[in-house]
């Protein structure tokens, strides 16, 4: 089971970061079109659809159902994460509807992706809250101390000031979670 360790921060000059980014070794790796939707299930388990690229009329080929434990600590998430591909995005999501989960939050991100070795970093504004940089590494369980490390030690060669790193989810930041 793979373990994501991401910490994300406010920004105000996203192609100041962006360059700042690749200064630090990282490479501009593509965009970033995020449509997501979250679901909660009749047990309170809460899970997510995610629709790369636009979604044209709420209808969508492919998309990535994901369900995440979390563990937020000092602006550190640590989750454990299950990932599955749907090939009919829609015809999974009605699915959802007839099995009695409600859709409880939308949410969309769109930016830019950067990559340096283990690590993705998006420059992304979100719907509503405005522009971020988030910093993530997949590792086994038992690495998560050093990549939390790694993303630290990142978002200070960025220049991020250590006020600005956001412990709040963004479904929280939205209202969507206490």
């Amino acid at each position: 089971m793979a373990l994501e360790v991401e910490m994300k921060a406010h920004i105000d000059d996203a192609e100041a970061v962006g360059s700042r980014l690749c200064a630090a070794g990282f490479v501009p790796a593509g965009e970033v079109d995020k449509d997501d939707r979250y679901f909660r299930g009749g047990n309170g388990v809460e899970f997510r659809i995610r629709f790369r690229g636009a979604v044209a009329d709420g209808v969508s080929s492919a998309a990535v159902v994901t369900h995440k434990k979390k563990n937020i600590n000092d602006g550190v998430e640590r989750n454990l994460e299950w990932e599955f591909e749907v090939s009919d995005a829609s015809a999974f999501e009605a699915l959802c509807d007839r099995m009695g989960c409600e859709r409880f939050a939308v949410k969309r991100k769109r930016g830019s992706l950067y990559r340096r070795d283990r690590l993705l970093a998006e420059v992304v504004e979100v719907d509503r809250l405005g522009w971020f940089v988030e910093i993530e590494c997949m590792v086994e369980e038992g690495d998560g101390e050093q990549a939390a490390s790694q993303i630290r030690q990142t978002l200070d060669a960025i220049g991020v000031d250590p006020l600005d790193v956001e412990s709040r989810t963004y479904l929280q930041l939205l209202g969507f979670e206490r």
